[in-house]
């Protein structure tokens, strides 16, 4: 017959303490037969030192007429490490009996880590995790959040440094931040308070945003209009825009970025605008008043804003069949289509713009040269 290995690589744990190897008898199994097994040390860079890792074995295995398997143990030694990636060889030699030894005459044993205490140590860090986060969703904790600049962890686990201009950036915004620590944490009341008096806080900011934009549009004197598509737009959409950027870079898809972008300009759209006319439509009706708000150059500037809408969705079908999808492909194509779009946005604001100080007519759509 012919002795070989019934396997080529045979894996184990620490916590197991031994490897077992089987080896197998094949093409026949007449008469009693021997042959050498031995471990020999792999010239890796994972290599297994012997009477380190494990107990070298260098004996002789015996197959009785009949017989066709056998196992030898080998000892591993425990160093208990969290992580361990050793290897070392085990060789067939010196039959006897008639019996030939096949080209798989040698085998990888290696030691791995073990999953139970791997999982376990996990288990304890995402414990402790989840009570560093508990104790920083109290008002307490918040609040030093809020005052105190911390390092953050990278995937190793190192802890980071902040740089100097984390701790600019930290200095400037720690009045919004503490501010902003006065909201209720989000386990109180369901979550419900949180979400309540955070909806009144982003409203409060909204309105200092708008009116601190009215007050630089009335200073370098520009109309309310002028100031609302330009000042008052980019201070309120540019959350909306560092929101939709961490989505792209998390996502596997561009859907969560766009869909906050389209879904914001909803809630802004239909309940921004909507649900202050209906209150006020409903008040003046019942006290036998109109209400009427004048529009203005308003079907003119949606109009050139739903053109512009087109253009971007027609970029966007026509990146999802290049290059597979809304977001990535080349550098080149990202860059123009960033440029395309901020064109767009300079378009829409200097038609609205011109249309306001009436340089276009609105109705007309022709353009006032003056003498």
């Amino acid at each position: 017959g012919v002795l070989e290995f019934t396997r080529r690589l045979f894996s184990t744990t620490e916590s197991s303490q031994r490897a077992t190897i089987g080896i197998k008898r094949v093409g026949g199994a007449a008469g009693i037969i021997t042959a050498r097994v031995k471990t020999i040390q792999e010239h890796s860079d994972h290599s297994a030192l012997p009477h380190v890792d494990y107990v070298p074995v260098d004996t002789t295995i015996s197959f009785q007429s009949g017989e066709v398997l056998q196992e030898v143990e080998v000892e591993i030694i425990e160093k208990k490490m969290l992580k361990r990636d050793d290897s070392f060889l085990v060789e067939l030699s010196h039959p006897s009996g008639g019996v030939k030894i096949s080209k798989r005459n040698t085998c990888i044993v290696e030691i791995v880590e073990d999953t139970k205490i791997v999982d376990l140590i996990n288990k304890v860090e995402q414990a402790l995790k989840r009570s560093e986060q508990d104790e920083n969703e109290t008002w307490s904790g918040q609040f030093r959040q809020a005052i105190l600049l911390e390092g953050e962890e990278d995937e190793h686990g190192n802890l980071i440094e902040p740089s100097g201009s984390d701790a600019l950036f930290h200095f400037l915004a720690m009045g919004w931040k503490v501010l902003f620590a006065l909201v209720p944490p989000k386990q109180m009341a369901g979550g419900w308070a949180c979400f309540g008096i955070s909806l009144m806080f982003i409203g409060a900011i909204t309105a200092l945003v708008g009116e601190l934009a009215g007050m630089l549009g009335c200073f370098v004197g520009l109309e309310d209009a002028v100031t609302a598509i330009t000042l008052v737009a980019i201070g309120t959409s540019l959350p909306d825009t560092f929101a939709s950027s961490n989505a792209a870079i998390g996502a596997d898809n561009a859907d969560d970025a766009i869909g906050n972008v389209t879904g914001s300009n909803s809630v802004n759209v239909f309940l921004g605008l909507g649900l202050p006319w209906v209150i006020a439509t409903i008040y003046y009706t019942s006290t036998g008043d109109k209400f009427c708000v004048p529009a203005g150059d308003l079907a003119f500037s949606v109009s050139v804003f739903i053109g512009c809408a087109v253009l971007a969705l027609c970029v966007l079908t026509l990146r999802r069949k290049l290059y597979g999808g809304e977001l990535g492909g080349p550098k080149l194509s990202n860059r123009i289509t960033a440029v395309f779009f901020v064109f767009l946005w300079c378009v829409y604001a200097g038609m609205s713009t011109m249309s306001t100080y009436g340089v276009i007519d609105a109705a007309s759509g022709d353009v006032k040269c003056s003498n």
